[in-house]
């Protein structure tokens, strides 16, 4: 999606400057996030097997030390999406039921989010007189996330 000159939507959204030297507009740049991310459920949802088949008991046995990592690589292809839906079920209600989880995770968005608009333009991130580089900031979202 480019910026068109006439479109006063586009005109008036705020630019994001890249290194190439054009702009991208804020819009431009989530009609490329949510076209990735229809594509990937696209993907994804056509690659689903029946639960039945997913679910089905008949099929479950312990298998031998050996043959217990092959199986699971092979399960986890045939099933991938099926098992991408379950995961995103659980964390849907993990989020849903756990409110002190959910805080926590949308606090450690906002601060991600504001170091990478604070360090954008490439300048250094400063606090107290301290510089905070890349390794830092992560590493004290990680502790904050443990």
């Amino acid at each position: 999606m480019s910026q068109e000159f006439g479109d006063p939507t586009l005109a008036s959204s705020p630019s994001v400057s890249t290194t190439g030297g054009g702009t991208i507009s804020l819009l431009g740049r989530l009609a490329q996030l949510v076209g990735k991310l229809r594509a990937f459920k696209d993907e994804t949802f056509r690659g689903v097997r029946p639960w039945k088949e997913f679910f089905d008991k008949s099929k479950f046995s312990l298998p031998g030390k050996i043959e217990a990592v092959s199986r699971s690589n092979k399960n986890l292809r045939h099933f991938y999406s099926n098992y991408l839906i379950v995961a995103c079920l659980v964390s849907i209600y993990v989020f849903i039921t756990n409110l002190a989880f959910t805080m926590s995770m949308a606090f450690c968005g906002c601060l991600y989010y504001y170091y990478k608009i604070s360090t954008a333009n490439g300048e250094p991130y400063i606090l107290r007189g301290t510089e905070i580089t890349p390794v830092r900031a992560y590493t004290a979202l990680i502790l904050l996330t443990a």
